[in-house]
């Protein structure tokens, strides 16, 4: 598992470092999960029905509600507006300690994607994955409108190309399966421009690592010519690739006995020899 919760990024130069260059970025989530690394801004706690949920608020208001323009897609916009309501919502939030610091940027959710099995193909003969636990409905809130639409005034800002300054939401038990009916323990992270520039390596699995696409890309890196071919030039938004259907060694087979870190890392990664198991967000997407 150790691979497919990181994050390949599609950019722009336009986006990045004000050039006509491309590139990929890749964002491990060693990276975007560590509070050393990040500003965590929001999340959601669930240990039992002894205690209530922790809830620290950022896009999540008092009613239990995202905005509907980050409630939806895998990939959105953070506009003006969702800051300011932003303000409102984290006034008892401990985590935030200057809400200026925050500004527009992209919202990815790794919630909405979903790594479903496609092929029928043998991977392991036994394989089992448990379900989280879910918040229970009777500790959620019931309200009558489920989403809160932005204001007409505001709805221009919407056709921005904001700077690449990133909101990221994720589960917090990435090892375990989540249905699209209930609620689960998250959080949602804040990695601004600035951070993505000051932690580039050329590559270490625990850092931001970036390609520069026009680049004659090396036969190792195999997978970053897959992303661009099949993301980038045919202008996918976003995806998310099961590493049990993509098998890149004609003479690999899944043990259960091998460890997981080896098994993910020949499959994907930044260095895998073929499929890259992970989510794939395409900000080139965004044209207006």
């Amino acid at each position: 598992m150790k691979t497919m919760n990181d994050i390949y990024l599609l950019i722009s130069g336009k986006q990045y470092d004000c050039s006509n260059k491309e590139y990929i970025l890749y964002i491990p989530r060693s990276f975007y999960s560590n509070p050393d690394n990040v500003e965590i801004i929001e999340e959601i706690a669930y240990i039992n029905d002894n205690l209530p949920p922790l809830i620290n608020r950022f896009f999540l208001n008092e009613n239990g509600i995202y905005p509907i323009n980050i409630a939806g897609p895998a990939v959105s916009k953070v506009i003006p507006w969702n800051l300011k309501e932003a303000k409102k919502n984290s006034k008892n939030n401990p985590l935030i300690s200057d809400l200026s610091k925050f500004e527009p940027g992209y919202f990815i959710d790794l919630r909405q994607l979903k790594m479903s099995r496609l092929n029928m193909i043998k991977t392991e003969d036994e394989h089992i994955i448990t379900s989280a636990e879910c918040i229970p409905n009777k500790l959620l809130p019931c309200v009558k409108s489920g989403f809160l639409k932005v204001p007409s005034d505001d709805l221009a800002s919407l056709r921005d190309i904001p700077i690449a300054n990133l909101y990221v939401a994720f589960f917090d038990e990435i090892n375990k399966t989540h249905n699209n009916i209930n609620c689960y323990n998250y959080k949602v992270c804040y990695i601004s421009l600035e951070t993505i520039r000051e932690n580039i390596d050329n590559y270490d699995e625990n850092k931001i690592s970036i390609w520069e696409v026009n680049d004659k890309i090396p036969d190792e890196d195999e997978q970053i010519s897959h992303l661009e071919t099949y993301y980038g030039d045919a202008g996918i938004q976003a995806g998310a690739l099961n590493p049990f259907d993509i098998q890149a060694d004609k003479d690999f087979h899944f043990n259960s006995s091998t460890t997981h870190h080896n098994d993910m890392i020949m499959l994907g990664g930044p260095r895998g020899g073929g499929g890259a198991t992970c989510y794939v967000a395409n900000l080139r997407t965004f044209k207006k």
